[in-house]
């Protein structure tokens, strides 16, 4: 079941905001929730849907086919999101808007209303709330989207940031007021610190957050899974990963590590689909890695399951015939010719595959650099990703093309090494790709001494058989704004008796049952992930299991 990202307390004796009133008496958030189905309409996945609860509204993130989805972690978005990481998504919502028409002179009410609310925060230089009403989130492809929740207003007007109470039973959206009390005024809970300013600092907090995390764990899995899904979509545009190739020929394996959640409930899904949204049929170069497709399981109540990261993937051909390579989530090209690659999830295998003609040649014309912007400390390496695009369509990544040239106009800041970049002094240096004729925008990174994004662990809770193995980078991810750090973090378990981490392999181990969080730190920041062990493995055909050590 989908979970409200956030809720605004609406009480005539609520502290920070108020309800907004389209005219005298006629409040914006109607208590049937019908004008939240409007702004759906105009608006889709950019407008929160709204739900009264008693005196308080629960938002929910929709897609734009209305359904609601899981696991979203909400954050308030700055200024600096919305004129860099998020403007072409404040872009989309005001085309959106203005192509908005109105069917009744009641909408028309609705849809003026919301039309200068949005103006008066976008246009509005002196605003300092929009922290409050605008929020970040991440898609199924971890990039950041935008969200708009609609139908209040600040009862003050001071600059104070907003923050969103980090306790899942209240998620309170509230401000803290400078020299005020940083605790959460409905539930008193102090939010979570998402960084530390001294080097050893950060072991102190693990500590902390371990023994936190040890009793968590369990409790924790029986309200929730890790899952990620969403609610009867008409379409869903997610990409996931595999592991590396294993089991039986021209077959990758599913991932070993990440346990089913509530949808062991449901038996097994009625159909399993293989699908890109360049179609059934796609086309990339040899050397390239593809990464533009998704597995979906269909279950007979409606529910879809994104499963791209526990599906098997199976080519007609053996290894060494077949064009491509399954390997971390892309589809590797090695040779010339075609095939058809098929998916495999809980024994229901994809009625249909996905058709695949490996070209000879590279044919680009246009490269794409990701992460851009992206901020890094001193002494930090990060690496980034090229894209390349024929006509609009993805030919998958192409950073280790031959050919491929890498510069930084401030080699003093950052340091290109290929794709691999690294911080070298404090400054802003710009970074192109460039491949034949085909030169990249700039990526613009930053090289900063402290930065106050949270790191963020996606999963943020997994569930794994004794055995059993979770590959950071792979199936675990760490970031921190748009840079990913999995394979940068020191990883702490709190109990190695239940779960261990192998350097050598880069993976966490479950060894055996129990509950434990692992500190996930970079830099002087950390993040808790907590970890259920299972008595056994799932046994699923193909699946690799990785044995301890």
């Amino acid at each position: 079941m989908a979970k409200r990202f956030v809720r605004v307390d609406l009480s005539d004796g609520a502290r920070d905001f108020r309800p907004v009133a389209i005219e005298p008496g006629l409040a914006l958030l109607d208590k049937a929730n019908a004008n939240s189905r409007l702004w759906f309409k105009w608006l889709g996945r950019l407008a929160a849907e709204a739900e009264w609860d008693g005196e308080s509204v629960n938002f929910f993130v929709q897609d734009d086919q209305g359904g609601r989805l899981e696991d979203v972690v909400g954050q308030p978005a700055s200024d600096e999101d919305l004129q860099g990481t998020l403007k072409e998504e404040v872009a989309l919502l005001a085309e959106r808007l203005a192509k908005a028409r109105a069917d009744s002179p009641s909408e028309r009410l609705v849809l003026g209303k919301i039309r200068e609310d949005f103006a008066a925060l976008v246009e509005d230089p002196r605003r300092l709330d929009r922290d409050c009403f605008f929020f970040r989130y991440r898609d199924q492809q971890h990039r950041w989207r935008l969200v708009w929740c609609v139908g209040y207003q600040r009862r003050e007007s001071e600059s104070a940031p907003a923050v969103i109470c980090t306790d899942p039973d209240c998620n309170l959206l509230f401000v803290r007021r400078p020299g005020g009390n940083a605790r959460c005024p409905g539930c008193r809970a102090s939010p979570l610190v998402a960084s530390v300013s001294k080097g050893k600092a950060w072991r102190v907090a693990a500590v902390l957050l371990l023994l936190l995390g040890v009793a968590a764990a369990l409790w924790l899995w029986r309200r929730s899974a890790p899952e990620v899904a969403v609610r009867a979509p008409e379409k869903a545009a997610a990409q996931g990963f595999q592991d590396e190739p294993g089991g039986k020929p021209g077959e990758s394996a599913g991932s070993a590590g990440l346990a089913p959640g509530p949808t062991d409930e449901r038996g097994k899904p009625s159909e399993v689909a293989i699908l890109s949204d360049q179609g059934p049929a796609v086309q990339f170069p040899v050397g390239a890695e593809f990464d533009d497709f998704r597995v979906e399981a269909h279950y007979a109540d409606g529910f879809t399951q994104l499963v791209t990261t526990k599906a098997t993937l199976r080519t007609p051909e053996p290894p060494d015939k077949s064009p491509l390579t399954p390997s971390a989530g892309r589809l590797v090209a090695v040779r010339p010719g075609t095939t058809r690659v098929s998916a495999e999830f809980e024994g229901v295998a994809s009625k249909e595959a996905l058709e695949v003609e490996v070209l000879d040649r590279l044919d680009i014309d246009q490269l794409r650099l990701a992460p851009s912007p992206a901020r890094m400390l001193r002494g930090e390496t990060l690496r980034m990703v090229a894209t390349g695009y024929q006509q609009g369509r993805s030919v998958g990544v192409v950073s280790a093309m031959p050919g491929m040239t890498w510069t930084s106009d401030r080699p003093d800041v950052v340091q290109a090494a290929g794709p691999v970049l690294s911080a070298a002094g404090l400054g802003s240096a710009r970074i192109r790709a460039t491949l034949g004729s085909v030169a990249s925008s700039p990526a613009a990174v930053e090289v900063v001494d402290a930065i106050g994004e949270a790191l963020v662990a996606d999963p943020p809770a997994l569930r794994i058989g004794v055995g059993q193995a979770v590959r950071l980078g792979v199936d675990l991810k760490v970031y921190r704004g748009q840079v990913e750090l999995s394979r940068q973090c020191r990883v702490t378990p709190a109990l190695e008796s239940v779960v261990r981490y192998d350097p050598s392999s880069e993976s966490l181990v479950g060894v055996s049952p129990g509950g434990s969080a692992v500190a996930l730190a970079a830099g002087d920041q950390l993040t808790n992930v907590a970890v259920e062990v299972v008595a056994g493995p799932r046994a699923v055909d193909g699946e690799v299991v990785v044995e301890p050590a």
